[in-house]
């Protein structure tokens, strides 16, 4: 499956990668990263093995962490697209409802057939724009 999906935008894993290029590791991180690989060195030169079931428990403690911070990610992009999202429908609401009031008004003004229609436009487009 190609990474950019047309009309449905960046999918699972592609997702993930595009939005953790953004986010970058922290003092902490990088400090633990560093101590981790000077560690490895170390052991190497000196020629010990290390303990099997301690590098299979690192090895999954890192694939969670991975995931968490995946999770974390997606997460928060989530959250921020829903929240763009809200706004987008509030802004909507707003004009909906100033059109229902532009219709009333002209509405009011027209005494034909057409302008009990505008009405009856305009109700629908206020009440509409107050259920959102």
């Amino acid at each position: 499956m190609a990474e950019w999906d047309t009309g449905r935008g960046y999918s699972g894993a592609a997702f993930d990668r595009q939005v953790g290029h953004k986010s970058e590791q922290g003092p902490l991180e990088k400090v633990k990263e560093g101590f981790y690989t000077a560690k490895q060195v170390v052991i190497k030169k000196l020629g010990k093995k290390e303990d099997q079931h301690l590098i299979a428990s690192d090895a999954e403690l890192d694939a969670k962490l991975e995931l968490y911070s995946s999770i974390k990610v997606s997460s928060v992009a989530l959250m921020r697209i829903a929240n763009r999202y809200q706004k987008v429908m509030h802004e909507i609401s707003k004009e909906e409802y100033a059109l229902g009031q532009f219709l009333k008004r002209h509405g009011e003004q027209d005494p034909s057939r057409a302008g009990i229609m505008l009405q009856d436009v305009a109700k629908a487009f206020v009440m509409s724009a107050q259920k959102r």
